[in-house]
């Protein structure tokens, strides 16, 4: 009975004129008139003065009216608060995200998105590159920030960062005693000949670990036979322990940048110019939560820029330093 009662009413008691409500309301004006006459019957009460130009409300009728505009406004209150909660994103975005860089990177985008996007709950899962791309692969988490581009062509890979990869030797190693360190750093590094590291100790991350797969690269690259003296699954273990003494390690140059090492180490590259790693933003072609993506990525790159302590260094090769 009051599908329409309060709008129709309010219509009247708004323009005091059946022809000018019934256009309002985009209704012919008999429609309206019928309309009333059957509210008024089965209310048992008369809302409206029909003898008298404009129209009118009877004491009845200015009560009803009087509740009917208060009920439009609840409704359209209503109406409002839905449609904000149906156009702010909301949901689950599950990331895979490699340990070094949960550390280093996470702790300072997550507090923003939140903040952003109270309505998306995030999701992490850590592991190495191979294992964040097969879980993407298979649908399992919906976007991957890895440092190998993925081999499925179901993946897209976007490049977000780079950083050049070092070669961290303990400075108490003969190689690192036979140069004037004065200048050396990770930001400083100098060119070593790789035939200079043939048959030396290292210590290397598993296969699947970004730093691990790299390292083998280097030894193949250049017929490299080196001594493996211990083989790691988290490359910030092995650059600490590689600072003890033990052994040289490959490392992005953030890593001793950002570590307390042990003892002090010195820092080259094999290659010149030097090498740099890119980083991935990867994500399924067909992802289901696509949209949800579309707004994490901004918000990394946005606090990539805004901190500059987050980016990689600009390194400078050293070269003609000759021991």
């Amino acid at each position: 009975m009051l599908a329409h009662a309060y709008e129709y009413v309010c219509a009247l008691v708004k323009y005091q004129n059946m022809s000018k409500a019934a256009a309002h309301l985009c209704i012919t004006q008999p429609a309206l008139t019928k309309y009333i006459n059957r509210l008024e019957a089965d209310l048992g009460i008369q809302l409206f003065f029909r003898g008298s130009s404009p129209i009118t409300l009877t004491p009845a009728g200015k009560i009803f009216a009087e509740k009917a505009q208060s009920i439009l406004e609840m409704e359209n209150h209503l109406i409002s608060e839905l449609e904000l909660i149906a156009s702010t994103p909301h949901g689950k975005l599950n990331i895979g995200i490699t340990p070094e860089f949960f550390s280093h990177i996470l702790p300072y985008i997550l507090p923003h998105f939140q903040e952003t996007y109270s309505n998306i709950s995030l999701n992490f899962k850590e592991g190495h590159n191979r294992f964040l791309l097969e879980e993407l692969d298979r649908g399992r988490i919906d976007l991957a920030l890895t440092s190998s581009p993925p081999l499925s062509p179901n993946i897209t890979a976007e490049p977000f960062l780079r950083d050049t990869i070092l070669l961290a030797v303990p400075k108490e190693h003969p190689i690192a005693q036979s140069f004037d360190l004065t200048l050396n750093s990770p930001l400083s590094p100098f060119y070593l000949p790789p035939s200079r590291i043939q048959n030396e100790d290292f210590i290397i991350c598993s296969q699947e670990v970004g730093m691990g797969a790299l390292a083998r690269s280097y030894f193949k690259k250049y017929n490299l036979t080196p001594k493996i003296v211990m083989e790691l699954t988290r490359h910030e273990n092995a650059l600490r322990l590689a600072s003890t003494g033990i052994g040289m390690i490959f490392t992005p140059s953030t890593t001793p940048l950002r570590l307390n090492l042990i003892k002090p180490m010195a820092f080259f590259s094999i290659e010149d110019p030097l090498f740099q790693r890119e980083r991935y933003i990867c994500y399924s072609k067909d992802a289901s939560n696509s949209k949800l993506i579309t707004y994490f990525i901004p918000i990394l790159i946005n606090i990539l820029q805004e901190k500059p302590f987050l980016k990689p260094p600009v390194c400078q090769l050293i070269r003609d330093i000759n021991p």
